[in-house]
């Protein structure tokens, strides 16, 4: 009887394996392969284990096929003591492989993007996994029984994600919702890059979080190494070294979904009188979700003199350019004295129209921005600042007319701008309404999403 049901395990898994073949073709060989792969994305569980081999034999999982609880730590596995419910064993190994799949054997990321994505990783896996050999195959510390968990909810997954992309009409989106003037910027070191005037886009997978389908724009930026600096400079309990808005966020009336104006946004009284005659009026953006004060952006053309003081927003240059790239004569500021933006009204200095005003803020703490970056959270582009005073970006003309007009959507276009992968990316999340097959694929039952993100 042991021969007969070992034979028929053997049986059921090469049939796995053939399966499992069939459905990753368009994940390696379609035009749509990077995509696929970026829907591919996980929860970060079980990250702590960074040595395969060391929490294996300190497990017993050799001896025994003990796996340990996943919400236990290293140090708490080490201890030994198996985990009651088997269930817990294929969760352990698909988290493990997911994890190889989407980052590499010891990489954080968590929610792909096309440039990073090595779309021949999953069928190297998958042929690994299946040979089943000790010293190589992750799997091969487990039985059968749980080699074929994970793969049913390997097959469950990516057939999930299959019809995620299915469900989108690719010729809804224009050939130029691209953003004029805007390009991305390396991710593999954040803090390279990091730099007032950098834009960051939120991952589209962020669809179900505060930040879902933002752009901030970076403000100021202080590294660790820097953060004594900032320290002097900010109430870090209050805001963070690292300081951005949301620009692409009107603030609206829950009651009437209106856009709030600046005189709404205050108490009665809180606004000076002169202030709430000449903005009150003004429609007001929801910068981010801490220190809840108001700020000023503004822009002066190049031949005017600043009156206002203020910190300017600088448009990161292109690699080829030997400095900033200009693709106006205006220059945007950051905050400055607003009474003297009245004045400067009240003068014909300075149109009110070139203003805009944000209640609340984005700010990280020294090594948070970072390590959200190198979790996929955020997708860090260059452009021109006066994006960040408007909301909008231009597009490039369309030399055909029959072309569908490009979205009113920032966030999407400078999505688009990155990248063909990165367009066809976000306009999934675009024209489609989130759903549980838009979960992380090891998000058991939709129980273990990262209350900090999500």
């Amino acid at each position: 009887m042991a021969s007969s049901s070992t034979s028929k395990s053997s049986l059921v898994i090469r049939r796995l394996y053939r399966n499992m073949l069939r459905t990753i073709k368009p994940y390696t060989s379609s035009p749509d392969a990077k995509v696929l792969h970026c829907l591919l994305h996980r929860t970060g569980l079980d990250d702590d284990i960074s040595d395969w081999e060391a929490f294996v034999k300190a497990t017993g999982l050799e001896k025994g096929h003990q796996a340990s609880d996943l919400s236990y730590s290293y140090a708490d596995a080490k201890k030994g003591g198996r985990f009651q419910d088997d269930d817990r064993d294929h969760k352990l190994l698909f988290r493990r492989l997911l994890r190889e799949v989407v980052t590499g054997e010891k990489g954080l990321r968590r929610m792909p993007v096309p440039s990073v994505v090595d779309t021949s990783r999953l069928q190297q896996v998958i042929k690994r996994e299946f040979r089943n050999e000790k010293g190589s195959s992750m799997s091969a510390y487990f039985n059968d029984l749980t080699r074929r968990q994970v793969a049913f909810t390997a097959l469950r997954e990516l057939n999930k994600k299959l019809s995620v992309l299915a469900s989108v009409d690719s010729s809804e989106v224009s050939p130029n919702q691209a953003a004029w003037h805007v390009s991305s910027l390396p991710i593999s070191k954040p803090s390279a890059i990091l730099q007032p005037g950098v834009f960051l886009m939120s991952h589209p997978h962020m669809s179900d979080s505060f930040f879902s389908r933002t752009v901030i724009c970076i403000l100021d930026y202080e590294n660790e190494a820097k953060s004594e600096s900032a320290a002097k400079r900010f109430d870090l309990d209050a805001l963070g070294p690292t300081y951005g808005l949301i620009v692409n966020r009107v603030s609206m009336k829950g009651d009437t979904n209106e856009k709030r104006t600046l005189r709404e946004a205050f108490d009665d009284n809180m606004l000076p009188e002169r202030m709430a005659d000449i903005f009150g009026d003004m429609p007001v953006k929801d910068g981010g979700p801490v220190h809840p004060s108001l700020q000023m952006l503004y822009s002066l053309p190049g031949s005017k003199e600043n009156t206002i003081d203020g910190t300017l927003i600088p448009t990161i240059p292109e690699p080829h350019d030997g400095s900033t790239a200009e693709y106006t004569d205006c220059a945007t500021y950051f905050q400055g004295d607003v009474f003297d933006a009245m004045t400067a009204i009240k003068d014909g200095k300075l149109d009110k129209n070139e203003m805009s005003f944000f209640v609340g803020a984005s700010t990280w703490a020294p090594g948070q921005l970072e390590s959200e970056m190198a979790h996929g959270f955020w997708i860090p582009c260059r452009g021109p600042a006066e994006i960040a005073l408007s909301g909008t970006c231009e597009h490039e003309p369309s030399t055909d007319k029959s072309d569908p007009p490009p979205a009113k959507d920032l966030w999407l276009s400078m999505m688009s701008a990155c990248g063909q992968d990165e367009a066809r990316l976000a306009s999934i999340f675009h024209h489609q309404e989130w759903n549980e097959n838009m979960l992380p694929c090891d998000a058991f039952d939709g129980e273990d999403i990262d209350p900090d993100i999500f």
